[in-house]
Formats: C-alpha cells, sequence, structure tokens
C-alpha cells in the first residue's frame, strides 16, 4: 500500500528522477497492480523513452493485466517501431482483450504495412470482439489489401456490430469497387445499425445514381437515424422526379427530418406551408 501511495504520488511529476523511479519499479515490483499504475505514469509523458518502456514490458512482463496496460497505451504514445512488438504479443499471447488492444493500438499507430496480420482477425473463426476491432483498425490503416475481406465481412458476417464496424471502416478506405456493396447493405441489412453505418459510409464516396437510388430506400427504412442520414446525402443529388418521395417526410414522426425535408425541398422551389408541427405542400 506504500508504494502504491508512493506511485500515485509520484505520477503528476515529469522529472528526470521520478521518471526513472517510475521505469524501475515497472521493471522489478513484484506487484503487478504497482507495475501498472507505475505503467500510468510512464505514457502520460508521450515521449520515445516511455515507449520503449511499453514495448519492453510488453513482451517481456508475465502479469497479462499488465501487458494490456502496456498494450493499449502503445496506440497513443507509441511510434511505427513500436508496430513488431504489438504484433509479437498478437502472436503470442492467447488473452483475448489482449489481443484486441494490440490490434486497436496497431490501428491507431496507422502504418499500413500493418494490415496484413491483421486480416485474419476477420475470419468468422475468431471472437466477435476480434473481429470488430480488426475491422476499426483495417479502416485506419489504409491498406487496399483490407477493401474485399472487409467487404465479405460487411455481407457475410453473423454479428451486426462487427458488420457495422466493417461498414465504417469501407467508408474510412473509400474504395470504387465497395460502392455497390454498401448500398446494398443500406437497403438490405437486417439490423437498424449496419444500415445506418452504411449510409454515413456511401456518403463519403463521389455522388452516383446506385448511391441515389438506395438513399431513396433509405428515407423510408423504419430508423430515424437511417432516414436522415439518407435525406441528408440524397440532397445533392436528388432529381425532380425524386420530390414525391421526399414529400412523404415533411410529416414525419422526428422533427429533425421535418424540418430537413422543409429545408431540401424549399430548394427545389416547392411551396410549403407549416401546420402545427408538421408541414404540408400548398397545391
Amino acid at each position: 500500500m506504500v508504494i502504491l501511495l508512493a506511485v500515485q504520488a509520484i505520477k503528476p511529476f515529469d522529472d528526470r528522477a521520478s521518471i526513472a523511479l517510475l521505469q524501475d519499479i515497472v521493471r522489478s515490483d513484484p506487484d503487478s497492480n504497482i507495475r501498472v499504475h507505475a505503467l500510468g505514469g510512464i505514457w502520460n509523458r508521450h515521449d520515445v523513452a516511455s515507449a520503449r518502456i511499453l514495448e519492453y514490458v510488453l513482451i517481456t512482463d508475465k502479469s497479462i493485466e499488465v501487458k494490456k496496460a502496456a498494450a493499449g497505451a502503445l496506440g497513443t504514445i507509441g511510434h511505427e517501431t513500436s508496430i513488431p512488438f504489438l504484433l509479437n504479443a498478437l502472436a503470442t499471447q492467447k488473452d483475448e482483450i489482449l489481443a484486441s488492444k494490440c490490434i486497436r493500438s496497431i490501428g491507431q499507430l496507422g502504418q499500413s504495412f500493418a494490415a496484413g496480420p491483421i486480416l485474419h482477425f476477420l475470419n468468422a473463426n475468431n471472437p466477435p470482439l476480434l473481429r470488430g476491432t480488426a475491422a476499426e483498425a483495417l479502416g485506419k490503416l489504409g491498406s487496399e489489401l483490407a477493401v474485399k475481406p472487409l467487404m465479405e465481412v460487411l455481407e457475410s458476417d453473423p454479428g451486426p456490430i462487427v458488420r457495422s464496424l466493417a461498414a465504417v471502416a469501407i467508408g474510412q478506405l473509400k474504395h470504387p469497387s465497395s460502392r455497390n456493396i454498401l448500398a446494398r447493405s443500406l437497403v438490405f441489412d437486417s439490423s437498424e445499425t449496419v444500415r445506418y453505418r452504411s449510409a454515413e459510409a456511401l456518403a463519403k464516396f463521389e455522388k452516383s445514381d446506385i448511391s441515389r437510388l438506395a438513399y431513396l430506400d433509405g428515407i423510408k427504412d423504419i430508423d430515424r437515424r437511417v432516414r436522415y442520414v439518407s435525406l441528408k446525402s440524397l440532397s445533392p443529388m436528388m432529381r425532380k422526379e425524386d420530390i414525391p418521395a421526399l414529400t412523404d417526410l415533411l410529416a414525419d414522426e422526428a422533427e429533425s427530418i421535418r424540418d430537413l425535408a422543409y429545408q431540401v425541398l424549399g430548394k427545389t422551389g416547392l411551396v410549403m406551408e407549416k401546420m402545427g408541427n408538421r408541414y404540408r405542400v400548398v397545391k
């Protein structure tokens, strides 16, 4: 308890003596809880020397909890040189939480060369946590190697959370070949969250008839988030023949959608009036 209190007292200081003491505690204290607290004082410093300590701990410490703390912190203060250490831990450790922290940190470091080792975590044999974290990381890594695997995840993964994270990642990568699958997901996926994330991701692509038609379906979705994003994204690409479909939204149950529909239709020259908390077209 005395050592733990001492660690907590030292953590706010950034002088060399305090840092050296924390580093020594991380390397040698027998209590893993104290080592975790000491790590907290080290990773707040955001410098190369602190990253080196975290890398050392990730590989050598016997405690899974200490490894988890080091892996998570490396995503914030690590560098490109930290990735081999994270990949090593990912390959040699079986703890699911530790693996997810390694994957997430690799994604945060944003080096596309690391995408290859992450891809196999998309496999359906892996737990949903790892599949979802891998999808999230691959979107940040920006490698084209991930485009097709992420499309397959969006199309067939059994977990809606995993599919939604794949949709977000596909939107980040913005590869032209993935536009169609986002449109299909927006229209046909059974999960409201996946349809919502697909609508958001599709908006990052250039305007097209494929997107327009998908958004025309999206404005009729039972989920108000999907309707709102679809309407907002449809606005710059809508055609005159789309106006009747949008007028239904003037009486939508969601005020934000009614107001947005009023704004969008107003730009077409359509004359409308407000009746209570709804709008209607003036004949």
